[in-house]
């Protein structure tokens, strides 16, 4: 998941204090010490606001902006981001979900983050059914948003910057 907003502030024992975004950056670095080659986080709406899961990231930035200072911390560190974890969450209104969803992969496209993943493909875990990703279910749409992202990534759609990887979105091909 991503660092709690006072993750910084809670390791300095300052207690729980508002991280700054150069706070921020500087723990996701730390929690991913050489030879650890990526830094990992999670992505979720999990409160329906936009505004990202309830006490991680930065406090009252969206996750796109959250994302933008993840994945500056990883270039700087010579490392590459993985979003390791993203989906739609069932809590939410639909059209809030799918507006979050198609967010969060602009997101990525924008911001060319090398690596993603897409929680959870086809599991038929009752533990993860209000996230599961199918062909055949309300979350299909998810599989649309892959598609459209590895397009445009493939097709150069978005300005990359100097020494950034090539994206890949991965998600299994519908049958």
């Amino acid at each position: 998941a991503l660092p709690r907003g006072s993750a910084w502030h809670l390791r300095k024992g300052k207690g729980w204090g508002v991280d700054s975004a150069e706070q921020f950056a500087e723990v996701l670095v730390e929690d991913a010490p050489a030879p650890m080659d990526l830094i990992s986080v999670h992505a979720y709406h999990r409160d329906g606001t936009g505004k990202g899961a309830a006490h991680r990231g930065l406090e009252g930035l969206p996750t796109k902006e959250t994302l933008r200072v993840a994945m500056e911390a990883a270039r700087g560190a010579g490392k590459v981001l993985f979003v390791g974890e993203f989906g739609s969450n069932k809590a939410s209104p639909e059209e809030r979900r799918v507006v979050e969803t198609r967010e969060l992969f602009e997101a990525l496209v924008e911001l060319r983050v090398q690596l993603a993943a897409v929680w959870v493909f086809d599991c038929l875990s009752p533990a993860t059914a209000h996230h599961n990703v199918r062909a055949d279910n309300e979350h299909a749409y998810i599989l649309d948003l892959v598609a459209e992202a590895n397009r445009r990534l493939a097709a150069g759609e978005t300005a990359t910057r100097a020494g950034a990887a090539a994206t890949t979105l991965t998600a299994m091909e519908r049958e």
